[in-house]
């Protein structure tokens, strides 16, 4: 496939995982009273959506400007002591920043490992040690003391995290972080 396609395509790509990160946090906010820096998320990613309207190539689109909203994503969800907001509904216990985090990762391990974020992307460096920095950043101790539902989430938050990790060390834009 010629660079322009797969720029194309790239593109596209990007914008379904927007999609489905805003569908998801939108959702939330109609079931469930989520806090105020959730709505600075959802802004943020509103702001990416009305900029990929007019894109139809990635190639001068700089990485950490697609990337910067899945990643404030993760750090903003996950900077929550609770793991963002919890509300009881039908006697179950939902942890919709919790989730929000663990779709915004899954989103950033797609472009890494999809070659949507490659070493001919422009910005490649800043978006990988951006990447880096998110990964870091996040403390997560699943304890004996959280309840069952609650430890659960974190530790797929964790293996989330360790799977991007591993892709981004295993892909040959790794050579940047």
């Amino acid at each position: 496939m010629d660079r322009s396609r797969k720029s194309i395509r790239d593109a596209k790509a990007v914008r379904g995982e927007m999609h489905n990160v805003l569908a998801l946090m939108r959702r939330f906010d109609r079931n469930f009273l989520i806090p105020a820096k959730s709505h600075t998320i959802l802004k943020s990613f509103k702001i990416l959506h009305d900029h990929m309207q007019t894109v139809t190539s990635l190639d001068g689109v700089a990485a950490s400007t697609y990337l910067k909203p899945f990643l404030n994503a993760v750090t903003d969800c996950i900077a929550d002591e609770d793991g963002g907001c919890s509300a009881i509904a039908s006697g179950a216990e939902y942890n919709p920043a919790m989730e929000i985090a663990v779709h915004a990762l899954a989103s950033v391990n797609k472009f890494v490992l999809y070659d949507i974020i490659n070493p001919g992307s422009r910005g490649v460096s800043a978006a990988m040690q951006n990447i880096s920095a998110t990964i870091s950043s996040c403390v997560l101790s699943p304890s004996e003391a959280d309840e069952g539902d609650k430890r659960e989430k974190k530790l797929i938050l964790l293996f989330k995290l360790l799977e991007l990790t591993v892709c981004c060390l295993r892909s040959d834009v790794g050579l940047f972080a």
